[in-house]
């Protein structure tokens, strides 16, 4: 399972027709800018993760295995490149996004209320079954890292963007 936010930035057919006789530049032009927009949009959702989820009581980060495994990448040449920010987790879209109800697993929940709440015992089990019963009822908010990153740095990567391009035709063309 994937979970896919994605962006277009204007002016990108405007860049390729202009490039499309020297692909070299525009490659070089183009990692140049991933290079410098995708780490900006993965510090900020590393950031949200040690935010406390919007209408929530405790941060998002429970063990840090989620925070730290957002990494970026750049996948493809040419015209068909990409820049990835992203988990290779399979449990990241759950915390990602809201899920419906669903009874879950114990395992997590006893590790987060031993972590959080500081329970043992009887204490500990009974709060753990409550907990499954309200994400039975309810389901779960996620924390939506990706999302807000992506808004909050959309405008700082389109900036970015045009200016790559600005230099790129100035000094190329």
């Amino acid at each position: 399972m994937s979970v896919e936010i994605s962006g277009e930035l204007e002016g990108l057919d405007q860049v390729l027709r202009r490039f499309r006789k020297a692909p070299e530049v525009f490659e070089r032009y183009m990692r140049g800018f991933f290079n410098k927009a995708l780490p900006m949009i993965e510090r900020a959702v590393k950031q949200n993760f040690s935010k406390v989820r919007p209408g929530g009581k405790y941060k998002i980060n429970n063990t840090g295995a989620h925070m730290s495994s957002v990494s970026h990448e750049i996948r493809g040449t040419g015209a068909r490149m990409q820049g990835i920010v992203g988990s290779p987790l399979p449990t990241m879209p759950f915390v990602e996004l809201d899920t419906r109800p669903h009874w879950p697993p114990r395992r997590p929940i006893i590790y987060w209320a031993m972590r959080k709440l500081k329970l043992k015992g009887t204490e500990l089990r009974a709060a753990v079954r409550g907990v499954q019963r309200k994400i039975a009822r309810h389901g779960t908010k996620g924390g939506h890292m990706f999302e807000r990153a992506f808004e909050a740095t959309k405008e700082k990567v389109g900036e970015l963007w045009s200016s790559t391009w600005a230099e790129a035709v100035t000094k190329e063309l």
